[in-house]
């Protein structure tokens, strides 16, 4: 993922996402193509931008 610009990855299967939040928030970028209630979690997590 480093290749590709990325700061980190993981699996929401084999980790929390809200403890990977708490640990790398704020957060500029968020892909999800699984599950849509993701999203919730991760708005009050991503940066504010100007």
């Amino acid at each position: 993922m480093k290749e590709i610009g990325a700061d980190i990855a993981f699996n929401y299967k084999t980790t929390k996402t809200s403890e990977v939040l708490a640990k790398e928030s704020p957060i500029d970028v968020y892909w999800d193509n699984v599950c849509p209630l993701h999203r919730e979690f991760v708005k009050p997590s991503l940066a504010a931008i100007p």
